[in-house]
């Protein structure tokens, strides 16, 4: 009787997590990442490309919860919605740096 081994789906899955901790915590690539994106926004935005992000930033939304409502462009949404988020976010990392993390001295802190 012969039996394969397979690993459990919690095992493998811890596996893949830390591999995906590894690439999404080394701050290297995370700069060389946007790095590249603001080096294709140049590229896009000074080339024909422009006027097709153009037209697809102007794209018309619309969601609707029962009574209410509501209609923005894809530019709107982002400008708002998500920029929204993204400095909550910054705040709260800054929050937990000043509090707990490498800012909480204010020797370290004046340098930034």
């Amino acid at each position: 009787m012969s039996s394969i081994y397979r690993e459990p789906a919690v095992v493998r899955r811890i596996g893949q997590r830390s591999s995906l901790r590894k690439i999404t915590s080394n701050s290297t690539i995370a700069a060389a990442v946007m790095v590249l994106a603001a080096l294709v926004a140049l590229v896009v935005a000074n080339s024909p490309a422009h006027e097709v992000v153009r037209e697809i930033l102007e794209v018309q939304m619309s969601f609707s919860l029962g009574i209410i409502h509501a209609h923005m462009a894809l530019e709107t949404f982002v400008n708002d919605f998500l920029m929204a988020i993204f400095f909550l976010l910054v705040g709260i990392e800054l929050k937990y740096e000043v509090t707990v993390g490498q800012l909480r001295k204010p020797r370290q802190a004046m340098l930034p």
